[in-house]
């Protein structure tokens, strides 16, 4: 169905699912009366990069969950090929958990950059990370690199990733800072800012908003 499987009416209101809304939110029977919907060039991209699991520090354990448990806070391991789960801050590259997060994350629990991430360089095992967003908001892919200290250990920036985004390469450990509706590709699909221009999936805006008023007159 549109959410890829989930249904938000059958979760009270005030559990906040990890749920980002399609670009065309219509009722789930809507889509089986109007089937055509889910071929929409956006329909179709959001079901390739809406989030489907994650991998969770739980204790000592990595777990996968459903993505759509992800809480704010939560430690996720990314792998090449991942789509990620959610908007996150950057820890460290590799799959070694940082075990001091938490003391670094009480020394900072009020403080952010200038992208909202958490401030300052976390350590890393690992050299390089790959991460596309050119589905979610059109920039090409980045290159993320540790930078080598003088004790042969590496550090890197704790930039944030948005939920949405693929993996091409590498992997990294992770903080979730923003679930559902609060992400970056969440907001942009509700302003109707989604998918990118540069994208080739892009549906027509004209067909987009007659989609939109066919969806809401069939939920009269």
């Amino acid at each position: 169905d549109a959410y890829g499987g989930y249904d938000p009416s059958a979760y009270p209101a005030a559990y906040d699912l990890n749920i980002i809304a399609p670009p065309l939110n219509c009722p789930k029977w809507a889509c089986v009366v109007l089937p055509c919907i889910n071929h929409l060039p956006s329909m179709k991209l959001y079901q390739q990069i809406i989030p489907r699991d994650a991998e969770v520090r739980q204790g000592n354990d990595w777990i996968c969950y459903d993505a759509s448990s992800l809480n704010k806070g939560d430690i996720v391991r990314l792998s090449e090929g991942d789509v990620i789960p959610a908007d996150v801050c950057l820890l460290s590259l590799g799959t070694d958990f940082v075990s001091d997060y938490k003391d670094h994350e009480n020394d900072n629990e009020n403080e952010t950059n200038s992208k909202g991430s958490v401030p300052g360089v976390i350590g890393s095992t690992s050299s390089e990370l790959i991460v596309d967003s050119s589905n979610v908001n059109g920039q090409r892919p980045q290159t993320i690199s540790a930078k080598d200290n003088d004790d042969g250990s590496g550090t890197v920036e704790a930039l944030e990733l948005y939920a949405g985004s693929v993996v091409l390469q590498g992997e990294a450990i992770v903080v979730v800072t923003k679930i559902g509706k609060d992400t970056m590709l969440a907001s942009m699909i509700a302003k109707g800012e989604w998918p990118p221009t540069s994208s080739t999936n892009a549906t027509p805006a004209s067909q987009q908003k007659g989609y939109e008023k066919v969806c809401q007159a069939e939920a009269v």
